[in-house]
């Protein structure tokens, strides 16, 4: 039995060659109480190029986000139902990973299991898709992207971190630099940098960084610092600023403990990539899961924040994962 419930036993004496019961000889109830294991239901054996059908509803696990399939034939699926098709013969192990909500103090939690398919040629005797045996899926030895050396249920921490790199600072940011030489009248006159924006930053040479792709319009300013007044314009021209083909974390650099910061992907550009879900792991014992989190630091240091996207299926039955993290430095509150 591959599920929970209550079930009436009976055993009867039948005639074996007309196949009626001729008597009942007991009956009793039985309660079958469904441990707390992720189970794949799928038939035990199928011929090559026909369908076989996976299934992870029975799972007698609660608060399940998401199911992550690996046919180990190159084909992956996503959902508690998924089909595939085997080409060659041989024994190929089907892996299931699932990963649930956030728990009460937002840990992501995840297991992986196993059970191997039989994959016969299709004039062999026997391997009809329609037996219907069901057997206990193994709980894997590798999980399905990351291969972690654990694949029991895994804290956020473990789900992330792995094969995750470094954001890339460059994100639509550039440098502004005013390399001639200018005679300010006075020593209260300054450089100052509009960058289109409705931001500006003062300084011969500064770093902007731009939220969204557009058109702006640079203008270098000398400013006086006293009155903030703009003194003369030195230079302007156009900028085109093109989104970078990357995962991106928007949030402070910065914050101070027991300070909410804000963390989103929303800005995240990547070609032929639907983001389907997004899983979050601060390094603090805490984690989220969607576009925009938040999180408090209680402690100073300085954190890696990691953000793993999940794409959608694409039209040849694959999905892709990138992972990607950024450090956030915390500091004691000021007085």
């Amino acid at each position: 039995m591959y599920k929970s419930g209550i079930y009436n036993i009976k055993l009867n004496i039948v005639d074996t060659l007309s196949g009626e019961k001729f008597t009942n000889a007991t009956s009793y109830k039985l309660i079958v109480n469904g441990t707390e294991n992720v189970f794949i239901n799928s038939a035990d054996t199928c011929q090559i190029n026909t369908q076989i059908k996976f299934e992870g509803v029975v799972s007698n696990s609660p608060d399940i986000n998401e199911y992550l399939w690996d046919f180990s034939n190159e084909n992956v699926g996503i959902g508690p139902y998924v089909t595939n098709v085997y080409t060659k013969p041989g024994v190929y192990p089907a892996y299931m990973k699932v990963i649930y909500n956030p728990d009460s103090s937002g840990l992501i939690q995840e297991k992986c299991v196993y059970k191997n398919i039989i994959v016969l040629e299709s004039f062999f005797p026997g391997n009809s898709l329609e037996n219907e045996q069901y057997s206990e899926s193994k709980v894997s030895e590798e999980m399905i992207i990351n291969n972690p050396s654990d694949s029991t249920i895994l804290a956020s921490a473990n789900i992330i971190k792995e094969n995750c790199k470094k954001m890339k600072n460059s994100f639509n940011s550039y440098v502004f630099s005013e390399s001639g030489s200018l005679n300010f009248k006075n020593k209260f006159q300054i450089f100052e940098w509009d960058f289109g924006d409705g931001f500006k930053s003062k300084g011969t040479e500064v770093e902007h960084r731009y939220s969204k792709s557009g058109n702006y319009t640079i203008n270098l300013n000398v400013v006086d610092t006293l009155s903030d007044e703009i003194f003369n314009n030195v230079s302007s021209y156009n900028l085109t600023v093109e989104d970078s083909e990357q995962v991106y974390i928007n949030s402070a650099d910065t914050c101070q403990v027991n300070t909410q910061i804000n963390f989103d992907g929303v800005i995240s550009n990547i070609p032929n990539f639907v983001i389907k879900e997004y899983y979050w792991d601060f390094s603090n014992n805490k984690g989220g899961v969607g576009k925009n989190v938040s999180n408090v630091f209680s402690k100073p240091g300085v954190y890696p924040v990691y953000m793993k996207v999940i794409s959608n299926v694409d039209s040849s039955g694959k999905f892709q994962e990138i992972c990607i993290y950024k450090n956030i430095t915390v500091f004691e509150k000021t007085p």
